[in-house]
């Protein structure tokens, strides 16, 4: 479903990251078993192929499946702050 992550880059990370705004109930596994994220703004990036990155204003960084993202966004817990597309779609367009 979604794991941790360290803050370090990753190869596949997109250079430019976009902007997501989180709302409450966004859950991720911290390595400790599930952790709430924090709500607020985060810059969002592609962490593997298949994974997104958060990394927010708190220090908060954490990876969620791109299948956790849209599940997300479709229950509107994630929005599109700039109206770009996830950093893991764009190379699609």
């Amino acid at each position: 479903m979604s794991s941790a992550s360290s803050p370090r880059s990753s190869p596949a990370a997109s250079s430019s990251a976009s902007k997501a705004r989180l709302r409450c109930g966004v859950v991720y596994a911290n390595g400790k078993g599930p952790a709430v994220a924090p709500a607020g703004d985060y810059a969002i990036e592609r962490a593997e192929e298949n994974a997104v990155r958060f990394r927010g204003a708190n220090a908060s960084v954490f990876t969620l499946s791109i299948d956790a993202v849209y599940q997300h966004v479709f229950e509107g817990r994630i929005v599109f702050i700039d109206g770009r597309l996830l950093p893991a779609d764009a190379k699609h367009r």
